[in-house]
């Protein structure tokens, strides 16, 4: 059977129209976005190479983004390159990590579609806005989907989803934060704590969702934490005879977009 065949099988069994579970490789591929060691590697500008904090991180990354921001922080006060954005966000301090956060922001709301329309992807793009779907769940922070679908509504973040009535058609949920929002990022090891602490309010928000709706996991490989934690979570809250159902009504992408 053909992945296309797969798909129209999927989607036929539900009234309802698809979910995308958009990762960190379809920016990768459309915005030729780093990935996240590239990311943080633009931040290290305090005299360490990144090898230094992947280091003294044991290799993780979440802890190796705080190490980063706190470095970075206090360049961020000092270098006159940032002098303009010190003047317009330094009410928005809240901690070491705010000046990586507000940066990584300023970074990524440089990247937009032109960036893919002017690329060999094109023809992608712009088939994307007509795309089918009645909503998008993702861990990125860019801008790139809702300039794709410009009309949905935007939820950013865990309390906007577990807090606001979304309706569950024509919506983004940003669930590790958006660059709109700096401080909104799921950045460092205490947000993914924090995170972590509320997962399964949010697993049971989802619910609804991946039991209404086929899912398609677009830019994730399987193996990805992000995804098997949420996985996990929804698992446990729906219980274990109904995993199988579940299962077969979504399409799971085996590898990462490229």
């Amino acid at each position: 059977m053909t992945l296309k065949e797969s798909l129209i099988g999927i989607f036929s069994e539900k009234s309802a129209g698809p979910f995308l579970f958009v990762g960190s490789g379809f920016s990768l591929r459309y915005l030729a976005l780093e990935d996240w060691r590239g990311l943080l590697s633009r931040f290290c500008l305090s005299g360490q190479p990144f090898e230094y904090y992947l280091a003294s991180a044991d290799g993780d990354y979440p802890t190796i983004a705080k190490l980063v921001g706190d470095d970075f922080n206090s360049l961020w006060w000092q270098d006159e390159k940032y002098k303009e954005s010190r003047e317009k966000n330094k009410t928005n301090i809240k901690d070491k990590t705010s000046a990586l956060r507000i940066e990584i922001s300023n970074y990524l709301n440089t990247l937009d579609q032109n960036v893919a329309k002017n690329s060999v992807y094109k023809d992608e793009i712009d088939m994307l806005p007509s795309l089918n779907v009645d909503g998008i769940i993702t861990t990125n922070w860019d801008p790139f989907l809702e300039q794709i679908f410009p009309d949905y509504n935007v939820y950013i973040g865990q309390e906007q989803l577990l807090f606001a009535n979304p309706q569950g058609i024509g919506e983004i949920y940003k669930i590790h934060g958006c660059a709109s929002d700096p401080s909104s990022l799921v950045l460092t090891d205490t947000d993914y704590s924090a995170f972590a602490e509320r997962n399964a309010y949010l697993a049971a928000k989802l619910i609804t969702i991946f039991v209404e709706h086929p899912i398609v996991f677009i830019g994730y490989s399987l193996s990805d934490n992000n995804i098997r934690t949420m996985l996990r979570s929804i698992s446990s809250c729906i219980g274990s005879n109904n995993i199988e159902n579940l299962r077969k009504s979504h399409f799971y992408s085996t590898a990462r977009v490229r």
